[in-house]
């Protein structure tokens, strides 16, 4: 084999360890209400998330999460078409509160995400303890992505040593 083919294996393996952009197939935010990054004097009632597809009403998930850590979600209401409403609970401590979402692509693909927004005056709520069950489950899935990547690399690099070698051998006179 040439050194045409090992370049189009390497081009080809390449192509399996570039991740594939938002726009390419999966939902993902487009705006929120208060907006990413906005500062608001008091916590909001309730938070809105548009999405670039409509979000199946089963397949969400939000929190809002204060600078305390602490949970600072009152329920949701149902999606509708690209819009998710949740209900916030008083605030507590002045500072970033942290809006996570997970919902489920057209495609299927797990999106997950966040926005951010600042309150500048301390609220009465306390919210409540989080469960990490999620955050966990998001980590691990972190490392099995990660180690996908290592195994397509060791893969992809052993290919092309093999074929080098093969390359090496055929070239030399027999």
């Amino acid at each position: 084999m040439g050194a045409p083919t090992v370049g189009v294996l390497a081009v080809l393996a390449l192509l399996l360890i570039v991740p594939a952009s938002p726009a390419s197939a999966h939902s993902w935010l487009v705006s929120s209400v208060p907006a990413d990054g906005a500062t608001v004097q008091s916590g909001p009632s309730t938070v809105v998330l548009t999405f670039s597809e409509p979000v199946a009403d089963d397949y969400f998930e939000v929190d809002v999460v204060g600078p305390d850590g602490r949970s600072y979600l009152a329920g949701r209401d149902r999606a509708e078409g690209a819009s998710v409403t949740v209900h916030v609970a008083p605030t507590g401590p002045a500072g970033k509160y942290r809006v996570e979402y997970r919902q489920m692509s057209e495609d299927g693909h797990r999106v997950t995400g966040s926005a951010t927004f600042t309150v500048t005056s301390p609220g009465t709520g306390e919210g409540s303890v989080r469960d990490d069950s999620e955050t966990q489950s998001s980590s691990m899935s972190g490392y099995l992505v990660a180690g996908g990547v290592v195994l397509v690399v060791v893969v992809a690099a052993a290919a092309i040593w093999l074929l080098r070698r093969n390359r090496i051998r055929s070239d030399r006179p027999s």
